[in-house]
């Protein structure tokens, strides 16, 4: 076996096969051995050059295999902070039964041909990516192989063939870094960061998020925000959009119908005709792939190239075997960042929150309020860990003030100034056919109220409070005294019942009884006995029991 071909004698140890990829019809992958053995030899003559290629320069990126060893090798010795010179790296080969697989006559021809000196990066960067065409060349080879067999289904194929190539395509060459001289100079202004809604601070980078729980309208407001951004128009009526883009709304678990009902309506009210929105506005209904997935970042950069905003809808939908409340949330959503970064594009995750109250029966039978407190942050109020609030940029939290009542919208968190909005209202106002420039009041019969919709910004001030408000601790007091009373009438409703049939048991009472859970029955029996006014006889089988009123 021949020694590596280039400038190099013949003389030397063979080099052994490469097996991937395989020369094709006589041509022979792509490499350079040259240049890997100006960098072998560089680092041989001067151990601190490795420090330069270490971040993204790897042995599997040799087309040489004698090459690989050596590299192996140094950084074996490197790790170890012993130095890469020839007679070590040669000992170490021999140690481990491999100086045969180089020969040491060719290593000390690699040690003696000329270095790449200062430019052992840019010579490196050349290796990695001669290794990333081969690799491509490999990949290629294998699915147009899988294409003349049973590929399976067609669409999945040809997907997971652009995942494999993206996958490839993003690999870059390592770190990169710049100088604090350039990091002092200003970029031009129209380099700088660029929001697509300044004012909303939505923009390229972290993910932005609008979390609220069901009900508050969340798809609604982002779906005003996607129509407005894909035909330039002032989001809510206020916010203004800086340029007008091309969206993809990716819709994880909404019905697909009501998704694009959701759209229509908003874009009739806007005024939006279907030829604004053609090139313009995409929706993919249950993609099939995961945040958490191996390849999402792939596939994301694929999809989102160039596209100004991509619409998550919703998180939990969009995740598989992930957790919410995993701290790995937090990672998997720094994905969408690193694909901002890499295609320019602004994420805007759907979220839900957590339910502000919730009610318990306590140990005396006592239906309770839980309640969380009025004042709650974000990064409390956002379902699941807390990474994912840390993850975001732009947070928004939306919050109830009623049925059929303006939505609040707690501005939370804003990138780079930190300057937040401060809390406004949106209301949500149905457009007619007939009367589509007008917004329907509740005494309004259109032919067909579910024609268009708009989403409106309120000021505080311009938010409608029919009765005086009043404090939380008195309509917790009052909503509390109206839920004991009714549980007082329950009571009288099932000690009637027990009158009437002596010696029944919880089960009959659950199934002659108006109530619908077993366990407010057991509750309310419970209540009845403590109170003395009924007794427990027992009933003919084991810890069955038998009512009978006092």
């Amino acid at each position: 076996m021949a020694a590596p071909s280039g400038r190099f004698p013949s003389r030397g140890p063979k080099k052994l096969e490469v097996k991937e990829p395989p020369p094709v019809e006589g041509r022979v992958p792509p490499h350079d051995l040259d240049v890997e053995a100006a960098v072998l030899s560089q680092i041989m003559n001067d151990s601190s050059a490795l420090e330069k290629i270490v971040g993204f320069l790897h042995p599997e990126h040799f087309y040489s295999e004698s090459h690989r060893r050596i590299f192996e090798a140094m950084l074996e010795l490197a790790g170890q902070g012993k130095p890469t010179e020839l007679v070590m790296v040669m000992s170490w080969l021999r140690d481990r039964n491999r100086l045969q697989q180089v020969g040491a006559e060719y290593l000390a021809q690699v040690h003696t041909q000329p270095a790449a000196i200062a430019n052992v990066a840019a010579y490196a960067k050349v290796i990695h990516e001669k290794w990333r065409v081969r690799m491509m060349i490999s990949m290629c080879q294998r699915q147009a192989a899988t294409g003349y067999i049973d590929y399976g289904d067609a669409g999945r194929f040809i997907a997971e063939m652009s995942a494999a190539i993206e996958t490839i395509a993003t690999i870059n060459s390592g770190l990169e870094f710049r100088s604090g001289a350039e990091i002092m100079r200003e970029p031009p202004k129209d380099d700088d960061i660029r929001f697509l809604i300044e004012q909303l601070k939505l923009g390229p980078g972290r993910p932005c998020m609008v979390g609220g729980d069901s009900y508050t309208g969340k798809s609604l407001i982002v779906g005003d925000i996607a129509v407005c951004v894909a035909t330039k128009r002032d989001v809510f009526g206020l916010f203004r959009v800086g340029e007008s883009g091309f969206v993809r709304w990716l819709n994880f678990d909404q019905s697909p119908k009501l998704a694009e009902r959701r759209i229509r309506r908003i874009a009739r009210a806007r005024g939006v005709s279907p030829e604004e929105l053609r090139g313009r506005f995409e929706m993919c209904h249950f993609p099939e792939f995961r945040l958490d997935d191996d390849d999402a970042e792939a596939v994301l950069c694929r999809v989102t190239k160039g596209v100004s905003l991509c619409v998550i809808d919703a998180l939990i939908g969009a995740i598989g075997r992930t957790q919410e409340r995993d701290e790995a949330m937090g990672r998997m959503l720094l994905k969408l960042m690193r694909v901002s970064f890499k295609t320019g594009c602004t994420f805007l995750v759907i979220h839900h929150t957590t339910k502000p109250q919730a009610e318990f029966v306590d140990k005396s039978g006592t239906i309770q309020q839980r309640t969380h407190g009025p004042t709650r942050s974000a990064s409390a109020t956002i379902r699941g860990n807390r990474a994912i609030f840390g993850a975001c940029d732009s947070v928004f939290v939306l919050e109830s003030t009623g049925k059929k009542k303006p939505v609040r919208i707690i501005h939370d968190k804003a990138p780079t100034d930190g300057q937040t909005l401060e809390n406004f209202y949106v209301d949500f106002r149905d457009v007619a056919e007939d009367k589509p420039n007008g917004l329907l009041d509740e005494d309004d019969k259109p032919t067909d109220r579910t024609w268009g919709l708009r989403v409106i910004h309120l000021e505080p001030e311009q938010v409608e409070v029919k009765q005086e408000r009043k404090s939380d601790e008195q309509a917790l007091r009052e909503k509390s005294d109206a839920k004991e009373k009714h549980f007082a009438d329950l009571c009288d409703v099932y000690l009637e019942l027990v009158k009437k049939h002596p010696l029944c048991d919880t089960d009959q009472l659950f199934e002659e009884g108006p109530v619908g859970r077993k366990a407010t029955v057991v509750a309310v029996m419970k209540r009845l006995e403590d109170l003395k006014k009924v007794v427990d006889q027992g009933g003919k089988k084991k810890n069955q029991r038998a009512w009978r009123a006092v």
